[in-house]
């Protein structure tokens, strides 16, 4: 086994096909980390900081993201296939031969052993792929099978983390798009409601926090305003018992 790992890997006729670049995976990491933060906010998690700047940022990601999210998926959506015992052959070929340690040991049962192992968990291309490059990127020694078999299930669930995520991007862009509308519609109600409240007592004269805010200095200039173009003086109206802002009309705005 290891002799046909080593002239296979030797060979240009024997490099196995690429399904995913490594250019489509950094933006699939890039794009399903906006997917997963919109998700967190749009669930409550208690670790999501949910602004309105933040959210209409993450739509801004998103959309910009439209035009690339669909070959990207295309691309990790090819990787799903199975790997045939050719090209899992090929693909260990390529780490074993790679690494300055290959010839110590008995490389003849390692070769033999990894395959089978690896053939045995019927491994999808795109998966086999990543888990290998990794190896032969971060590992300066051969690889026990077990680190091998532990890459390959970390890189298979990547891979369809990666998928599913992918395909809730438009959901995620259309549930923070909700979100924000929904969070504008509070904001117009809670300014509404301070304004009526603002009118209701300046209209009788009653006493009222003064305004801290911007915003608060804003409503209540516009409250003041309203009530000079429809002829109230503050004041002039007369205070009834038991009559309070939220059950009076004359404040509707």
């Amino acid at each position: 086994m290891s002799t046909a790992l080593s002239s296979k890997a030797n060979s240009s006729a024997a490099i196995p096909r690429t399904p995913i670049s490594e250019r489509a995976r950094k933006k699939a990491e890039e794009l399903t980390g906006a997917v997963h933060e919109a998700e967190r906010i749009l669930r409550g998690d208690m670790f999501a900081v949910y602004r309105r700047d933040i959210a209409t940022a993450l739509v801004a990601q998103l959309d910009a993201a439209a035009d690339v999210a669909g070959p990207v998926l295309n691309q990790l959506r090819t990787g799903e296939a199975k790997a045939t015992t050719a090209e899992i052959s090929q693909r260990l070929a390529l780490v074993v031969g790679s690494n300055p340690s290959a010839g110590k040991g008995d490389a003849a049962i390692y070769g033999r052993m990894l395959a089978e192992r690896v053939g045995a968990q019927e491994p999808t291309v795109g998966a086999l792929e990543a888990a290998c490059v990794r190896i032969m990127d971060t590992q300066t020694f051969l690889p026990s099978i077990a680190e091998v078999l532990a890459a390959l299930k970390s890189e298979e669930a990547l891979q369809a983390r990666w998928i599913a995520l992918l395909l809730r991007l438009p959901e995620a862009r259309q549930g923070l798009l909700d979100a924000i509308a929904a969070e504008e519609q509070r904001t117009l109600e809670r300014r509404a409601s301070v304004k009526r409240t603002m009118r209701w007592h300046l209209e009788r004269g009653r006493p009222f926090p003064p305004p801290h805010t911007t915003n608060e200095h804003d409503i209540m200039a516009e409250v003041q305003t309203e009530m000079a173009r429809d002829g109230v003086a503050p004041g002039s109206v007369p205070f009834v018992e038991g009559d309070s802002w939220w059950k009076s009309t004359s404040a509707d705005v």
